[in-house]
Order: structure tokens, then C-alpha cells, then sequence
């Protein structure tokens, strides 16, 4: 049966006025709506960085000789010019050195083989006439075959900044090892040296002739310096190899050189003793 459209307007507009007389109060105002605050919240999102830090390994003995033969089996001197103790290279010049491999036949059948690793140790040897001092040498009883001969031979190595350097007669020297210098102007207090550097702070200007050794009598790891011109503030050399104390000989251009030790490293609970070559 169908409610007249008059009687369901009735209805609703009685709801309607029912509803609005439920949200006034006591005192017949409406009631406000309620509102409530919902706070604000924040997310701190913690984001942590992870800094990888790779250390490369000091080269081992075997991984130079696996260098050294595979510069023979390729034919590729520059690891043979490169590996020459830096004593010796300053010494015949790097030119003399790489021409000294110009010629070299390889062999991609060579090989070499380690019997025995005694040091590491002081080794003296004389250089087209000159006398060298090196600290830290390790000496290796090694078997070498190459063009089907078999020859066994000592082979001397030294560790310099996690590397190996062997010791190589590249020909004839082109720095000039003699220089004949007024003593006094050397060494003006005549205690034989020409400087003794022993912290820092007591650096001064000194003389030195084309070749000098330098001594360094601590035992720190690290020992390391430049020698630089004082009125250019340029280097004349860079010196190292000096790590646990030993001596490292320079070979300069000029016949008399002043110079200045700048920007130690290490270097500490000794002396640097700057003197001639014996």
C-alpha cells in the first residue's frame, strides 16, 4: 500500500524537528560540534653511512718475482726499468736505465723458482766505482730458466713503501760523483758531517757537494724528507728508504748545492746526519 505524499512529508519534517531539539542544551543554546586536536607527530628516520676502507697488502716476494719473469716472457721492460732500486736509478739516470733494456730478447718460456730468503740486511756494493750502502735487503738463492739453460743466482730485494726493488747495473753513471769542495765551508764546525738535523724546528741552511749520504740513527718506521733549495723553495731531492734507521746516498747536479730539510715524516727518536760518503 502506498503512503500519501503528504503524510511522508509529515514524517520526515517531525524527524527533523526532532533531531534539531536533541542538540540544544538545558538553557536552549545548541550544542557546539566537538572538535578535537589530534598533535602533530614527527619521524626521525635515522640514516647510517658505512665508510668501506680498503687496505692493499704489502707486495710479497713471490708476486715481484711473478712481475720480474712476466716482464721476460711479454718482453715489456717498463716493470724492469721501474723496479731498479731508486738509489741506483737516481744514480745511472732513468734514460741509461731504460736504454740498458732496449735490446733485451724475451723468453715466453722463462721461469724462476726461489730455493731459499735469508734477511733482511745491511748489503754493501761498489757501482761502477762507487760504493753503495742499502738497509733491508733480502737476499734470495733463486733458479732462473730461460732459452732452455738453467742458471742459479743470488738476487738481492728491498721492501720500499710496500714494494720490492732489485739492484741493477744499468751501464755508466750521468751524474758526476766527485767534487772537490773547501772542507770549511762543509763543515765549519769540523765534527765530519755537514749537519745533523735532530727535531723539526732545527732545520738552518748547510752545503753539500754533488754526492753526501744521509744517516738516520732511529728506529722509527717511517723516515722520510725533503731537501730543498732554500732561495727557490725547490726540491732537490726527495729522500727515502730511511725507515729503522740506515743511510741513503744523493746524487745532486751541481757541484755545490745549499740546502734546507723540509717536511719531515717520521723520522723521530734519532738524527738525521748529513755527511760524505766514505
Amino acid at each position: 500500500m502506498r503512503i500519501p505524499r503528504l503524510t511522508a512529508f509529515a514524517a520526515v519534517l517531525v524527524a527533523f524537528v526532532l533531531a534539531v531539539a536533541g542538540c540544544a542544551d538545558n538553557a536552549g543554546e545548541p550544542l557546539s560540534p566537538s572538535l578535537t586536536e589530534v598533535p602533530a607527530t614527527s619521524t626521525t628516520v635515522a640514516i647510517t653511512t658505512t665508510v668501506t676502507t680498503t687496505t692493499i697488502a704489502p707486495e710479497t716476494i713471490d708476486e715481484f718475482i711473478d712481475g720480474f719473469v712476466g716482464a721476460y716472457r711479454t718482453g715489456n721492460p717498463v716493470f724492469l726499468v721501474q723496479r731498479i732500486h731508486p738509489d741506483l736509478r737516481d744514480y745511472y739516470g732513468r734514460e741509461t736505465c731504460q736504454t740498458a733494456f732496449k735490446d733485451f730478447i724475451p723468453d715466453d718460456t722463462a721461469k724462476a723458482s726461489i730455493r731459499s730468503i735469508t734477511g733482511p740486511a745491511t748489503w754493501d756494493e761498489i757501482f761502477d766505482g762507487t760504493t753503495f750502502d742499502f738497509a733491508g735487503v733480502y737476499t734470495l738463492d733463486i733458479e732462473f730458466i730461460d732459452f732452455g739453460s738453467t742458471r742459479r743466482q743470488d738476487m738481492q730485494l728491498a721492501l720500499i713503501d710496500d714494494r720490492y726493488y732489485y739492484f741493477h747495473d744499468c751501464g755508466e753513471a750521468t751524474v758526476t760523483t766527485t767534487t772537490t769542495v773547501d772542507v770549511e765551508l762543509l763543515d765549519p764546525d769540523g765534527d765530519g758531517l755537514y749537519f745533523v738535523h735532530r727535531a723539526p724546528a732545527d732545520s738552518e741552511n748547510f752545503l753539500v757537494p754533488s754526492n753526501f749520504r744521509v744517516t738516520y740513527t732511529g728506529t722509527d718506521s717511517t723516515c722520510a724528507f725533503q731537501l730543498l733549495d732554500p732561495e727557490t723553495g725547490g726540491e732537490l731531492v726527495y729522500v727515502t728508504g730511511l725507515a729503522g734507521g740506515g743511510l741513503k746516498r744523493v746524487f745532486l747536479e751541481n757541484p755545490l748545492s745549499t740546502a734546507y730539510i723540509s717536511d719531515i715524516l717520521g723520522c723521530r727518536g734519532g738524527a738525521l746526519e748529513v755527511g760524505p760518503n766514505p
